[in-house]
């Protein structure tokens, strides 16, 4: 989470401020992850004390949060030093401006279990721009869901403990710079069709979902 003004909205959601955003978007989250009810850590990096409020206001899971002034390289490689220790199976890695689907949260962490790393985020670019664009797609039913495969994807996702644990290093060189990234790792990543979440970025909507119900 940040503070900077929020720009490149969606229609309908031009002139919020980042805090709107985020709240918006989080509540999203939290009717996804409802049934999972999962442990977060908040990483509010350069962000101002409304933040935590909101937190206080909105987040029914357990959680811990912390203020940093690490800046985007600094801050990934913070995350992947928590996410190193969590002794879970899954990990989710979250950007705080994703709409969310109700009630994908679990299935969700069933796929990332089934299928190792897992966007929610079915991006439009995947069909259209490099280096996301994929040319040698599978396609699996997961849940009674499509699932499909990409090259690269954004900076939220799900990966199980085993396979980050085995790409630490590469996580670590890159930060958070995705398609540098995922182009490094070359690891198989599965995205739902239609998508469970999307960038709340105008011309970024994942296709065939109607978001405005979300915001």
């Amino acid at each position: 989470m940040s503070d900077n003004p929020s720009v490149n909205q969606p229609p309908g959601a031009y002139k919020r401020s980042k805090l709107k955003t985020v709240k918006t978007c989080f509540k999203t989250f939290v009717n996804a992850f409802k049934d999972v009810k999962p442990k977060i850590h908040f990483l509010l990096d350069r962000a101002t004390g409304e933040y935590a409020e909101l937190l206080k206001e909105t987040c029914p899971f357990e959680h811990t949060y912390e203020f940093t002034d690490y800046g985007r390289f600094i801050a990934g490689l913070k995350i992947y030093n928590l996410a190193q220790e969590v002794d879970d199976e899954v990990i989710l890695f979250l950007e705080d401006d994703y709409l969310w689907k109700e009630g994908v949260g679990k299935y969700f962490i069933e796929a990332i279990k089934e299928l190792g790393i897992v966007s929610p985020y079915d991006n439009p670019d995947f069909y259209s721009a490099e280096p996301y664009r994929s040319r040698q797609e599978k396609i699996k039913i997961l849940n009674n869901w499509h699932w499909r495969t990409s090259m690269s994807t954004t900076m939220t996702f799900g990966i199980t403990k085993a396979k980050f644990m085995y790409y630490r290093k590469k996580f670590d060189l890159h930060g958070i710079s995705d398609s540098p990234l995922w182009q490094d790792i070359g690891d198989t990543i599965w995205v739902p069709v239609p998508s469970f979440a999307t960038h709340f970025v105008e011309g970024k909507l994942a296709p065939s979902v109607d978001w405005t119900k979300y915001y």
